[in-house]
């Protein structure tokens, strides 16, 4: 129901002028229905005029969405029931509210049941409703309404003279990939609340207060500031009052790193700042950025998790920035606010202490992240040459960073350090150019510091006057340093494959160019009996399958990620049938993560608060939102997760695709042999990695996608998200067979002796890469050099 039949990801993005009524509260809804039925008599169509009795509006906002939004057709008419649905979407209602309310406008008798055609006519209208608000939903062509709609009543044997009751309208849209995807678009939309005027947003889920820093507030990590002494600050109290989200100019500069060990996450944050408009779109827009409410949004199990959260700041006794931050010339906070939304999402600012940094990546572009070990190719005669056309490739398609991560043995370092480069930071790879015979690259160090690379091409390098000719085509001036005060600096290719020893490269075309994207999620689960590992365990078969059909050959982009400990925690597989967007931590639990509820309330500032001179800004009180959710309703992602990082081993993943004719509806031809002949691409090797990819070119055809881990009986939830350059289809077992789950328990195994995997060699599993730094010394080193200019600052205060 997205563009072209795209999964709808993230949260609905609807027009702007529509922003205030997503207000609204199931009581407004309801309302709306009792004017339809006794104000305007229950009419079908409406004009203008009607339109606002429906509406409650004044004439003139009633005509600005009349005309702007509905009226699509122009012929001076709108559908009442199409109106009704619109707002329904728009609200904060419950997803069950949502669905009951909907299913009620057409249960014409009042019986609690519907017909096929009534079915039909409410399908297509809930789409339309939704296209014409969002621009990334599609609207459906009626023969698409008919075949959900046969395939309802097929599931709870019904023909076409009988109705079908609501609870098994409930059953199916909750059960069917695509309706059920675009329910919880509209359930994770950002919802505006109430807010009195004269008031600013405050975020009662992630609280200024200590729990929103540590896991304990009485036990803070070893160097870090104890929570007492952390103030909470609203941007203009700490940049002054020229304080804006980004710098008018579009300068995103360097970065700041404040007293947490979370180098691994703002180093693929400063990779990704590299390219501006990405960083725009971690920010999806409230309408209510003035009263400080923003929202933010992260790639999370194959879908964008929005993240609602206020603008106050942790800041030392000093008033400045405890964490991340942008220098303070610049009077910007998206860094600030970008690591905040990120420590929501996870528990809490301690949480974030360790990770991988290709996980940061994809969580932040929802990109494709390759690790390229320098390692892979050591002792080839050509590796230098083989890094270089690394690099080159992967800043035509993205992002380039190149890393000097420590190892056990690690007998660079000593040379790395002379030349003045950090250990285990990502340096943004800004430039490769092949000049005159040289092979230079230009690095970008992204936190502010006072380090100088000290080797050929660094900073007043001798190199600069020895080659001036490359000096004059690359633009430097004779000393090298044009570029300093942003971090940039110059080195030879050489000697960049000599003193670090990692890569990492980030495609991003297929989510900058948009490309047809489809998601579909499921379980292993030993209990379903699909949790049956790889090809050389004798029940592969029984594991979930997936059907892909290819009509025109084109580029793919195929990924599968598990369950992330970080931000899934231990949350438990989802029931038999349900949906992925259900279960916890998915990004329907985001959409009010925050402040589901409708209306705000004015708050008292805590006794801390008020000690810490206050949080708010200066003439403004401070407005919470209630925290009632309706019971129906998924649970906040920022409560899921846990207040501490779990610190779980990723179990070996991978997959297989191949070529493979699945059949029809009713008639479904699962995979039961994987051969040379049918292989068209995926993992022989498991990798020990939350995300894996492959990108591959397809013919014409149909395909069979299976997720598998390397071993057998593991559990957890699984995430596919396949993306092309032109239209295709993905369907899953559930749409094209209604007893999927018997038929995959019923699969007879191979008779004894008979070899699995026919003419493939054994599937292996990668032993796991080693993790980032903890950073917990950087965490205390970071700390004691912010406590020591703290108590120097305050000492000549």
């Amino acid at each position: 129901m997205g563009h072209k039949g795209s999964s709808l990801r993230g949260a609905a993005s609807v027009h702007p002028e529509l922003l205030p009524h997503t207000k609204l509260t199931a009581q407004e809804v309801m309302a709306m229905r009792l004017r339809h039925q006794h104000d305007l008599g229950g009419s079908f169509a409406l004009t203008k005029d009607k339109f606002a009795v429906l509406t409650n509006l004044e004439e003139d906002d009633a005509s600005q969405l009349f005309w702007h939004i509905f009226d699509t057709d122009k012929n001076n008419l709108v559908d009442a029931f199409e109106m009704q649905i619109s707002f329904c979407l728009l609200s904060t209602m419950g997803l069950q509210e949502k669905l009951d309310f909907i299913f009620s406008l057409y249960n014409f008798s009042g019986n609690g049941e519907i017909s096929m055609d009534e079915m039909i006519i409410l399908l297509r209208t809930v789409v339309h409703a939704g296209a014409k608000m969002d621009k990334n939903v599609e609207f459906i062509e009626t023969e698409i309404a008919e075949s959900l709609t046969s395939m309802a009543f097929e599931r709870v044997q019904r023909d076409v003279e009988e109705d079908i009751r609501r609870y098994e309208f409930d059953r199916f849209c909750l059960w069917h990939p695509r309706i059920a995807e675009f329910l919880n678009y509209w359930c994770s939309s950002v919802n505006q609340v109430a807010i009195p005027e004269g008031s600013v947003f405050s975020d009662r889920a992630f609280p200024a207060e200590a729990s929103s820093v540590y896991a304990s507030a009485d036990a803070p990590p070893a160097g870090m500031m104890p929570a007492r002494h952390v103030r909470w600050l609203r941007p203009e109290k700490v940049l002054g009052p020229g304080a804006k989200l980004f710098n008018e100019l579009g300068f995103f500069g360097v970065l700041e790193q404040g007293a947490l060990g979370d180098a691994w996450f703002l180093s693929a944050l400063a990779l990704v700042a590299h390219k501006p408009e990405l960083i725009r779109k971690l920010f999806c827009h409230t309408g209510q950025e003035d009263s400080g409410r923003y929202c933010l949004q992260f790639f999370k199990g194959g879908n964008w998790a929005p993240v609602v959260l206020d603008d106050k700041l942790p800041c030392d006794p000093a008033d400045a920035p405890l964490f991340l931050s942008s220098p303070a010339e610049h009077s910007q906070y998206w860094p600030c606010l970008v690591e905040k939304a990120y420590a929501k999402l996870h528990g809490s600012y301690e949480s974030l202490i360790g990770g991988r940094i290709e996980n940061a990546l994809r969580d932040l572009t929802g990109g494709v992240v390759r690790r390229f070990p320098f390692e892979s190719v050591a002792g080839e005669e050509n590796a230098p040459a083989m890094i270089w056309d690394r690099i080159t490739a992967g800043l035509e398609r993205g992002l380039v960073g190149i890393t000097r991560g420590i190892r056990e043995g690690d007998t660079t370092s000593t040379a790395a350090k002379k030349m003045d480069l950090a250990e285990n930071l990502l340096y943004v790879v800004d430039r490769a150019e092949s000049v005159r015979g040289k092979k230079l690259l230009r690095l970008k160090d992204p936190f502010k510091s006072d380090r100088a690379y000290a080797g050929d091409w660094g900073w007043e390098s001798e190199m600069w006057q020895e080659f001036r000719e490359v000096t004059e085509d690359l633009g430097m001036d004779a000393r090298g340093v044009k570029g300093r005060a942003e971090g940039f600096f110059w080195m030879d290719l050489d000697d960049a494959a000599a003193l670090f020893n990692t890569i990492y490269d980030v495609y991003v075309e297929h989510e900058v160019a948009k490309w047809h994207a489809v998601s579909r999620s499921g379980a292993w689960s030993t209990k379903a009996g699909t949790a049956a590992g790889c090809c050389n365990h004798r029940g592969w078969r029984s594991g979930e399958q997936i059907y892909l059909e290819v009509e025109e050959g084109q580029r793919l982009v195929i990924c599968l990620t598990q369950q992330d400990a970080l931000f899934h925690g231990v949350a438990p597989d989802p029931p038999a049938g349900a949906n992925a967007k259900d279960a916890p931590g998915s990004s329907a639990t985001s959409a009010k993560d925050d402040n589901p509820a409708e209306e705000g309330e004015e708050e008292e500032e805590s006794p801390e608060e008020a000690g810490a001179g206050g949080a708010g800004a200066a003439g403004k009180e401070e407005a919470t939102s209630a925290a009632a959710e309706e019971a129906t309703a998924p649970a906040p992602a920022a409560e899921l997760a846990p207040k501490v990082r779990r610190r779980e081993e990723t179990r070996a993943i991978g997959f297989v695709l191949l070529k493979h004719d699945f059949g029809s509806a009713g008639a479904l031809r699962r995979v039961e042999q994987v051969t040379q002949d049918n292989f068209a691409d995926g993992h022989q090797e498991m990798l020990p990695q939350r995300d894996v990819f492959t990108i591959t070119t397809l013919g014409e055809g149909r395909y069979a996608l299976l997720p598998m881990t390397f071993d057998a009986g593991l559990e957890g939830q699984w995430f596919v998200t396949i993306s092309g350059t032109k239209q295709f289809s993905v369907i899953s077992e559930k749409e094209l067979a209604m007893d999927a789950d018997e038929q995959r328990q019923a699969t007879a195994p191979f008779p004894e002796g008979e070899e699995v995997h026919q003419l493939l060699t054994p599937f292996s599993a990668k032993a796991p890469e080693a993790m980032f730094p903890d950073d917990l010394e950087t965490s205390k080193a970071v700390a004691m050099e912010k406590l020591a200019m703290l108590f120097d600052k305050l000492g000549k205060a």
